[in-house]
């Protein structure tokens, strides 16, 4: 075999090579991305049941308000944590679907879910205007205003 017929079957076998690594890289990368998304379901997964935990251990505020008592500035209080914690975890599955990382699916069944939360309870609208610009993104508050809301931003 020649010098010439040598290097032609090299430059055959490394193109061979790269395919071959591109091949497996995007394995690798689809891999990866869905390792990711599972991971940020996984997440919201955990912020859910967050929230679910506060909902139990402050069943009482929530029966007194469903009730249309009162609340003192305690339950006040502990009402405006209970809704600045479902907005930063909407606003969380607002800015990974808008990163692509959360399917449109599971993006459009929890911002059902948070228009019912916000819609069924006008202490709601309460909270959110009195903290929507504290530190909450202003996508995502333009969001809520034009789509949960059903008002100007």
């Amino acid at each position: 075999m020649t010098i010439q017929e040598l290097g032609s079957l090299g430059e055959i076998l490394g193109a061979i090579g790269v395919i071959a690594t591109l091949l497996y890289l995007t394995t690798q990368l689809k891999q990866n991305t869905k390792a990711m998304r599972s991971s940020t379901y996984q997440t919201y997964s955990g912020l859910a049941m967050n929230i679910s935990d506060f909902l139990a251990e402050n069943a009482e505020l929530f029966v007194r308000m469903n009730a249309g008592k009162e609340l003192s500035e305690e339950e006040q209080l502990r009402f405006s944590m209970f809704a600045m914690k479902l907005f930063y975890q909407m606003e969380t599955i607002y800015l990974h679907y808008k990163e692509d990382t959360v399917s449109e699916e599971i993006f459009n069944s929890r911002m059902r879910g948070f228009k019912q939360a916000m819609t069924g309870n006008p202490a709601m609208y309460g909270v959110w205007d009195s903290f929507r610009e504290w530190d909450l993104t202003d996508s995502f508050v333009h969001y809520v205003e034009e789509n949960v809301f059903e008002r100007d931003a």
